[in-house]
């Protein structure tokens, strides 16, 4: 079998800035890490606040260096609601990157609004998978919509901006689909409402993935939204994408950057599972961390693994928080993620806010128990709705493919019946040189 070779580079101790308004470096992934033109899909993490409710945090991804190049879209620019030193919002970005001949560092920095104030930052955590073994629109497909050079007014109809329209070879696959967005605000009396959405229309879907409602506190803000979600699949034409709306009339917010991938995690990776439940999880205590959803996992190979996971806030009250974080085993990971109060952000009663996060894993050859917690406290706990917990290994069900005419192209599905020896199951892929 042949794994994927994940970049991944997390940064667990809390990082800050103050006295001017320059970007520094959170978390890298130096040169070394990256493989010379090749292409990546890179999602980027974080925990982020500031301390003071008049200032605004910043935070992107960059790479290269005498100026870095910002990876489009990937600054989220936010006046908090609270604080408290506990006080993080979560943030999340999603892009593809074809490195350069020569390898540049890719880098996470923070810079604050007010050089008076103090940006802080942890769990800075960047997962990059390559691409370039696997088949583009067939095992995977991705689509861009950028408007950075003439940003696009919202409305409130929800429009589509980066999607994916295709028909699965086979049924009964689980498509994973990620999509993360960039929006300009301009009239904070407006929420912005962001929704992965499956078949139908963007108006009128036929289902409604993950979804967010963040309302602007400052028209200089650039909201970030990064969802999840996974779609079991008919062999039959799909669209799915990432629609956007404000939920009032005004100065309409604009839609800058959004991005979509979608994967097929049945038979691209050798495991995977999830749990989806857009239903409300209730605390039963406040600021008390309780198991949300749970995965039972057993690898068939021991080795690297990428866990996503998060839950959207609705608000009850305006002084609300609500969190969550991973365990795998009984381990918080990423380390420390569980130690802040809040992830939640609310400026609007109507606001919908998400916690996330994600981790890569070595995970034995055994059973264990991958674990989606959160806690909620305030004048009424909010519960957790639009809950997700995906885990697939880097170990690809099938090796790549090789110019060998006596072996099944690379992707192909054998029909076979189970009983005649040395023949493979139904449904299995066969990878060159398995029988050797």
């Amino acid at each position: 079998m042949v794994a994927l070779d994940v970049v991944f580079f997390e940064q667990l101790v809390e990082q800050d800035h103050t006295g001017d308004l320059l970007f520094v470096a959170a978390a890298t992934a130096g040169s070394g890490l990256w493989t010379a033109n090749a292409l990546y899909v890179i999602w980027v993490f974080s925990q982020i606040g500031i301390n003071n409710v008049n200032a605004s945090f910043r935070i992107r991804a960059v790479h290269g260096s005498g100026p870095p190049t910002e990876f489009e879209g990937s600054e989220y620019n936010n006046e908090v609601n609270q604080s408290a030193d506990t006080h993080r919002v979560s943030y999340g970005h999603q892009a593809f990157y074809t490195v350069p001949a020569i390898p540049e560092d890719v880098v996470i920095e923070i810079a604050t609004s007010d050089s008076g104030r103090l940006v802080r930052g942890n769990t800075f955590v960047g997962i990059a998978i390559p691409l370039d073994s696997l088949a583009e629109n067939s095992d995977y497909f991705r689509d861009v919509n950028d408007d950075t050079a003439a940003p696009v007014d919202l409305t409130t109809t929800f429009v589509d901006f980066a999607g994916v329209t295709f028909e699965p070879a086979r049924a009964d696959e689980n498509w994973l689909v990620v999509a993360s967005s960039h929006v300009l605000v301009n009239d904070t009396g407006i929420s912005l409402e962001s929704r992965i959405r499956r078949d139908g229309s963007a108006a009128a879907p036929v289902e409604v993935g993950q979804k967010v409602n963040m309302e602007g506190e400052d028209t200089a803000n650039e909201q970030k939204t990064f969802l999840v979600n996974v779609f079991n699949l008919s062999a039959a034409e799909h669209t799915l994408a990432i629609s956007l709306r404000t939920d009032a009339a005004g100065t309409p917010s604009k839609h800058s950057h959004s991005t979509i991938f979608v994967i097929n995690l049945t038979d691209v990776f050798q495991d995977h599972g999830f749990v989806w439940n857009a239903g409300s999880f209730a605390f039963d205590a406040d600021n008390v961390y309780q198991d949300v959803e749970s995965i039972a996992v057993t690898p068939q190979t021991a080795g690297p693994f990428i866990i996503l996971g998060g839950m959207v806030f609705p608000a009850v009250a305006q002084a609300d928080e609500g969190t969550s974080h991973l365990t795998i085993g009984g381990t918080v990971n990423p380390a420390g993620s569980d130690q802040f109060l809040s992830t939640v952000d609310i400026h609007d009663l109507t606001d919908e806010s998400p916690s996330f996060g994600a981790t890569q894993v070595t995970l034995a050859a055994s059973p264990q128990t991958i674990v989606l917690r959160g806690k909620s406290d305030g004048v009424v706990r909010p519960p957790a709705t639009h809950r997700i917990l995906v885990y697939f290994s880097t170990e690809l069900a099938v090796a790549p493919p090789e110019s060998d005419a006596n072996w099944p192209t690379y992707g192909q599905v054998i029909f076979n019946s189970a009983d005649e020896e040395n023949r493979p199951i139904y449904g299995q892929r066969i990878a060159r040189g398995a029988e050797e």
